[in-house]
């Protein structure tokens, strides 16, 4: 059966009910036949007065039934309204509730309709919350209201109001229904349990002995021939014994099909049927007939002990446990099953406060437990009674072995294990803290060594290339760039080491035949190997190896190792290159003949960051100390191992082994790189405008005449030698990009590049960073204060050339075309590409200029004349100036009013009006929030 929405019961053991999406049905107790009756359509309720008058509402309104032949008449229309309970009085006035409406009241006479609406300033003269759960006229002719926030009692003959709330016990808590009882009481069925409220000591408190349904929902009321108090409930149906004063319940197993039922669908028959709805069907009894549990409660068991969730034997009462026991379950049980589904089962710890479980449940779950003893009591309850004997388990939690003896002797050890732990970080911190010094020292000198190599490798292509067919100056020019590269080649070694230990170097892996890799490789190192007469011995297999490797780092570990073997071999020695392809790995050696390792080196230590071996200080090579412990850090990154050893072959001289993995597995999925074809983006260098001014920012006036004489062509230069200079230029001036070093005198490139961005006048011109410290930490700071690009020295001249370009085409793209937040020299009105968003820009660049004036002149308008809704132009203007409509209309105004303040024809007060700002105030406020200045102050500035 479906949901039953209403019940009436209209004559002895026959009720009205209506089941939703259905209609009225008539039931008849005693045979337990249903028929389905004709009336209204849609969904309908059904009420009976005191007189056993029908009546049916729904949503047309409210009709007179006589269900015996089944017509019926409409009496009231609804006029819209929902209507939700109904009372009629001795003179036919008819009382409903509408959600969230209130009350009504229609006077069947006048046919007048009065409305009470909750009104905290009047609460004597209308309802105390326009949700109304149920309505019920009592002896006297008193309307009870059940509401959401408490109950109300109104007067019918005066139309007066009590609302009927005791703080803390009514306010707040949501009313189903009301009943009244002898001597002038009314019984209040609450969210929260069973109330009473007595009217002549107009005091309200809670049902007397109702501690087992305190905090039960109980949605109904009805009273029996014994006095007896029946409830529908979230949890079945409770009873009151009014003699014994105690409660006992039905739940679902009871006869019950469920235990959750509705509010305000109960009913009852002259004859004394009770009957309540629910989401299952109908339950209708007979007080008189329903089973008496007066029975006594069996002794109680304790049934199953389960451990962490494992079962665990027992003997008796008393139990043990460990120490580091999660959870100790204890099931109980009793040896009557008749009414388990309602009985509830109790326990308390040490006499503490009793605990319930729901009804059925009979296991209790301990956790967190400390060591010791517990006396844990068990008792059960059901229908209002106690079990007459308390179970009473005895628990011991074992101490843990951190409290014994010989753990003090654990303490004591740790103790002087963790002094010696302190030694040992502290002199570790100290090795380390020295490493990071020279580590420091070196990446500083980079600084230095940079700018000069910038100098030294562009001029020298240039120079190349100028000369021509001059063939008697290429191997001079030649020579330099080596030495350039190599000189470049230490520095990048010493920023590859910071980055790897910075956990920032990521490897990026192809598949590569490490025969033609490591071919090419050795070659480079031919013209030396010439030059000293030193013979380059390849020693590789015939067939192809490969191995997945980061192919632009290990040929920086490969050739690191070469590199040191040909300082080590004398000239005319010997330097051997081999591969030897095992079962999983590959081996590569770089073998020399020189002296070897020294009988102090230890192959572990030889690769650790500043070491020197001692005949490298006996010959006079000593080096960075960084090259093997590079060479080591990224074989390792590529899962592989770097040792060495003195050759085994009876001749002098060292051998250097890179062991590397060979497949795939080893690497994670962002190390391979799957694509092994190298793709170049072609670029096209934008055609920049030889109007374009350019502020060159940097200490080494080297570099500015360098770049100046590059790039005059197609820019102006503007050159300063500190950032304090800079700035002053930039709010003087007005340019089209910064270039700016970052290592500089009196102001540094990161505060120029903060006092760029952090000034609206300037903060729109781009910005360029150039830099010898190629930190991600260095570039990250610039990047957050809003740095346009960022180039490492050495740079590329093309690459500078290209960024200079795009930014500049950049602005010009956006400047008087996308944004409100540009400085405006006309009012803007050009649009060069006719896309659809460049037309929608058009049209509210048009709408913006011939209404700046405007005070009134609002986003709604602006959308209105645009001709597009306000959330599109929203998210259109979002995603093409970065800003919300509002805002965009705000910074065109302030734009334009700092263009009227710097010609200074008209005062501040006017301009005000002109760019639509009705407040003066205002119009300050919105302009020193805009450019960090007043308008009087900005005035002055420009007056200068």
């Amino acid at each position: 059966m479906e949901t039953i929405s209403s019940v009436v019961g209209v004559a002895d053991g026959l009720m009205l009910f209506v089941v939703k999406n259905h209609g009225l049905y008539l039931l008849d107790e005693k045979t337990g036949n249903t028929k389905l009756l004709q009336s209204p359509a849609g969904p309908i309720k059904v009420y009976s007065d005191f007189r056993k008058n029908v009546y049916v509402y729904g949503r047309d309104g409210i009709y007179e039934y006589d269900w015996k032949h089944q017509t019926y008449r409409l009496l009231l229309p609804a006029n819209g309204l929902s209507l939700d309970g109904m009372q009629v009085d001795a003179a036919g006035n008819i009382y409903f509730a509408s959600p969230g409406n209130g009350l009504y009241v229609w006077n069947r006479k006048s046919g007048k309709m009065t409305q009470y609406l909750m009104d905290d300033k009047r609460p004597h003269k209308t309802i105390c919350n326009n949700w109304t759960s149920e309505i019920r006229l009592d002896s006297r002719g008193w309307l009870w209201c059940a509401t959401a926030n408490g109950v109300s009692c109104m007067d019918t003959k005066t139309g007066y109001f009590d609302i009927i709330l005791s703080r803390p016990l009514l306010e707040g808590k949501s009313c189903y229904s009301t009943l009244e009882l002898p001597d002038s009481r009314i019984a209040i069925a609450t969210e929260m349990g069973l109330y009473l409220y007595d009217r002549k000591k107009q005091q309200t408190t809670p049902w007397p002995h109702s501690e087992s349904i305190s905090g039960l929902r109980i949605y109904s009321l009805k009273k029996d021939a014994r006095g007896n108090l029946w409830m529908s409930t979230a949890q079945g149906i409770w009873c009151y014994d009014s003699k014994a004063k105690s409660f006992f319940s039905f739940e679902k197993g009871n006869g019950l099909l469920t235990k959750e039922y509705l509010a305000g669908v109960a009913g009852s028959t002259p004859d004394g049927v009770i009957c309540y709805g629910n989401s299952e069907g109908l339950t209708y009894f007979r007080p008189s007939q329903v089973k008496d549990y007066n029975e006594k409660m069996s002794a109680i068991y304790l049934s199953e002990v389960l451990l962490d969730g494992k079962m665990a034997p027992f003997i008796g009462d008393n139990l043990s446990v460990p120490s580091d026991f999660k959870s100790i379950v204890l099931n109980f049980s009793l040896l009557d099953y008749q009414s388990v589904g309602n009985i509830v089962f109790q326990y308390r710890i040490n006499g503490g406060k009793w605990i319930s479980n729901a009804a059925g449940d009979n296991s209790f779950n301990f956790t967190g437990l400390s060591y010791g003893h517990y006396r844990i009591e068990v008792r059960t309850y059901c229908n209002g009674k106690y079990s007459i004997y308390n179970k009473v388990i005895k628990l011991n939690v074992l101490a843990p072995w951190y409290l014994t003896v010989w753990a003090k002797l654990i303490y004591l050890s740790l103790v002087l294990g963790f002094m010696a732990a302190v030694i040992f970080i502290y002199l570790h911190k100290k090795k380390r803290d020295l490493e990071e010094a020279k580590m420091q020292f070196l990446i500083n000198a980079t600084h230095d060594i940079r700018s000069p190599l910038t100098l030294i490798m562009e001029p020298l292509k240039k120079l190349k290339e100028r000369l021509g067919n001059a063939e008697e100056y290429h191997e001079d020019i030649d020579t330099m760039d080596r030495n350039a590269q190599r000189l470049l080649t230490l520095v990048n070694q010493i920023l590859d080491k910071r980055r790897l230990d910075k956990h920032q170097m990521n490897l990026s892996c192809r598949e590569t035949n490490l025969v033609e890799f490591s071919r090419g490789l050795v070659s480079l190192f031919t013209y030396n190997a010439n030059l000293r007469g030193i013979n380059i011995r390849l020693e590789m297999p015939e067939t192809p190896v490969n191995a997945w490797i980061d192919r632009n780092k290990l040929d920086k570990a490969i050739a690191n190792l070469l590199s040191n073997a040909f300082k080590y071999t004398p000239n005319g020695g010997e330097i051997i290159f081999r591969i030897e392809k095992q079962d999983k790995k590959v081996l590569l050696y770089v073998i020399d003949s020189g002296k070897g390792l020294g009988k102090n080196d230890d192959a572990k230590t030889l690769f650790e960051r500043f070491y020197q071996g001692k005949n490298s200080a006996d010959m006079h090579l000593g080096g960075s100390g960084i090259g093997l412990n590079l060479c080591r850090s990224i074989v390792r990154l590529h899962g592989g191992d770097v040792y060495a050893h003195n050759r085994e072959d009876g001749k002098s001289g060292a051998c250097f082994i890179i062991e590397l993995p060979l497949g795939k597995e080893h690497l994670k999925n962002n190390q391979i790189c799957l694509d092994n074809v190298g793709t170049k983006k072609k670029q096209q260098r934008g055609a920049a405008s030889r109007n374009s001014k350019i502020l060159l920012v940097d200490d080494d006036i080297e570099i500015c005449r360098y770049l100046k004489s590059e790039l005059s062509d197609w820019y102006r230069f503007v050159i300063c030698n500190n950032g304090k200079e800079a700035l002053k230029q930039l709010l003087s001036g007005d340019f089209d990009l910064v270039v700016s070093d970052v290592v500089m005198p009196e102001m540094d490139g990161i505060t120029l590049l903060r006092n760029i961005k952090g000034n609206a006048n300037i903060s729109h011109v781009p910005v360029i960073m150039l830099t010898s410290k190629s930190e991600i930490s260095d570039r990250l700071e610039g990047i957050k204060l809003g740095a346009d690009a960022y180039l490492a020295k050495p740079f590329s001249l093309e690459e500078l050339h290209l960024t200079i370009d795009n930014l500049i085409d950049n602005v010009r793209r956006l400047k008087g075309k996308f944004t409100g937040a540009l400085k405006q020299d006309d009012k803007v009105e050009k649009v060069e590409v006719k896309g659809y968003d460049e037309e929608l820009m058009e049209r509210i660049m048009k709408v913006v200029n011939e209404n700046l004036s405007d005070s009134d002149f609002n986003v709604e308008k602006m959308c209105d004349e645009v001709g597009v809704s306000r959330t599109q132009l929203h998210r259109k203007l979002k995603e093409m100036t970065g800003v919300p409509t509002s805002e965009f209309l705000r910074n065109i105004r302030l734009n334009e009013a700092a263009r009227l303040i710097r010609e200074h024809k008209i005062n501040i007060t006017q301009v005000s009006y002109m760019v639509g700002f009705a407040n003066n105030s205002h119009f300050s406020t919105a302009f020193k929030k805009y450019f960090g200045m007043s308008p009087t102050e900005y005035a002055a500035r420009y007056s200068e």
